[in-house]
């Protein structure tokens, strides 16, 4: 159970900076 909840955070984390990383690049596109 605990390894399933490890692997859950881990794609809340992925998905997390993915999303992190596309809100910048965005404003680095608007500001640019």
């Amino acid at each position: 159970v605990t390894t399933r909840i490890n692997i859950d955070i881990l794609k809340l984390n992925q998905i997390f900076t993915a999303l992190g990383y596309g809100m910048s690049s965005v404003d680095v596109f608007f500001l640019s």
